[in-house]
């Protein structure tokens, strides 16, 4: 039996793609260590044709904060040796994008509606008084 790397090899197609995703891969490490650390998760590919580095942004608010750190993030990598002059970042697709994690849905509770129901008798406020009763009505149904 040949193994992956046999197969890649020994296939013009295989290899030359190979070569492509290593190379895209390296860049997206190169531009990942020039953005700040909080960015650098959500840029989750790069690419360049050898004048327009092209990045995806895994949401349109990184993609926004990307676009605004183009100049900076253009600086560093022509100082790197990159002979770029033009950042543009797109948006990952939907069904492309990792799944976040969902947050748990807060269960009803006798013990928080009567927490909160007591509460409320003793707020003088009558508006604070009303929303507190409204909420440990809705957290007995």
């Amino acid at each position: 039996m040949r193994s992956i790397d046999d197969l890649i090899d020994g296939n013009d197609a295989l290899r030359h793609l190979s070569r492509v995703l290593a190379a895209h891969d390296a860049l997206l490490r190169r531009v990942r260590a020039a953005l700040p650390d909080e960015v650098a998760p959500h840029c989750v590919a790069a690419a360049s044709d050898g004048n327009a580095l092209r990045l995806l942004a895994d949401s349109g608010a990184w993609a926004t904060r990307l676009r605004y750190l183009g100049r900076d993030l253009l600086r560093q990598l022509r100082a790197g040796g990159l002979g770029l002059s033009a950042v543009e970042v797109r948006v990952l697709p939907p069904a492309r994008r990792p799944a976040l994690p969902r947050h748990r849905t807060v269960r009803r509770s006798d013990d928080g509606a009567a927490c909160l129901e007591g509460t409320a008798e003793g707020i003088d406020d009558p508006a604070l008084r009303a929303a507190l009763q409204s909420l440990g009505r809705r957290l007995r149904r």
